[in-house]
């Protein structure tokens, strides 16, 4: 038989144990609850701790291309690389330019550009669990490639040859000047020459034939492609023949005298 006093001690404590437990359990809850809230803040895809960087673009005219500068990356999530993004204006098809794994480098110069057409671009910031931040859209237009202008084609009948003159190109990636031409009656152009020096702006057609109209365009080559300048008038030349002028005869010596005008024209092989 339990006595009175052992039974009172038990008692106290069975409860004192009972108590030490439950606080024991409000503490744990709070903890997990704690360290809960802590995870979801740690969230790799949380877009807090992933930011996007600024960018801005800016146009070379002279070298054709565009160079891309954005802020460096300064994010808590782990970075893993920069991916530079373009897409042709008004286009929904996005290509990847460049990806870039150093986070220190935040500068690109995109030199595949096509001309006459308008960009837009952006630049992806990605990190180590694959959450991409995208910076703002800048949208910018390209080089311009325009065809030079045909001044004069000025005909000198004296050596029968005629010299074209155009505008210069001031443009990116120059490759050549084409001249080319044509009889009037004819529909394609022939090229006749090339030059290759973007401030040589003068070719000397010495191959004409006389009484033959002729049409002439210049083409230029740039970026890989052609623009035709304006046609010519109808250019031509004629030979100034010798005019007989007179004509005498010597019985006494039993010859005849003739006399002429001189041939003033090119290419003289004889009277």
């Amino acid at each position: 038989m339990i006595s009175p006093f052992r039974f009172l001690h038990r008692t106290v404590c069975n409860r004192t144990r009972q108590g030490v437990w439950r606080r024991g359990l409000w503490v744990a809850l709070l903890f997990y609850l704690t360290g809960c809230h802590d995870a979801a803040r740690e969230n790799p895809f949380d877009p807090a701790l992933t930011p996007a960087v600024e960018l801005t673009v800016a146009l070379d005219e002279l070298a054709g291309t565009i160079r891309l500068e954005w802020t460096r990356y300064a994010g808590a999530g782990v970075f893993a690389e920069y991916r530079v993004l373009r897409n042709v204006a008004k286009s929904v098809e996005v290509d990847t330019l460049e990806r870039i794994s150093s986070v220190e480098q935040t500068a690109f110069v995109d030199r595949e550009l096509a001309p006459n057409m308008a960009y837009e671009y952006r630049v992806e910031t990605v990190n180590s669990s694959g959450f991409a931040a995208e910076s703002a859209v800048q949208g910018i237009a390209g080089y311009a490639v325009n065809p030079v202008e045909l001044i004069e084609v000025a005909v000198d009948g004296s050596v029968g040859e005629a010299t074209v003159r155009w505008t210069a190109y001031a443009g990116p990636r120059f490759e050549g000047y084409r001249v080319e031409r044509r009889g009037a009656a004819e529909v394609d152009f022939a090229a006749i020459g090339r030059v290759e020096s973007a401030n040589s702006t003068a070719f000397v057609d010495g191959d004409l034939d006389p009484d033959v109209v002729y049409v002439y365009r210049v083409v230029l080559e740039a970026a890989g492609e052609e623009w035709a300048s304006n046609r010519s008038g109808a250019t031509s030349f004629g030979l100034h023949r010798a005019e007989l002028l007179s004509v005498r005869g010597d019985s006494e010596e039993g010859v005849v005298r003739l006399r002429w005008t001189a041939y003033a024209g090119p290419r003289f092989e004889g009277y």
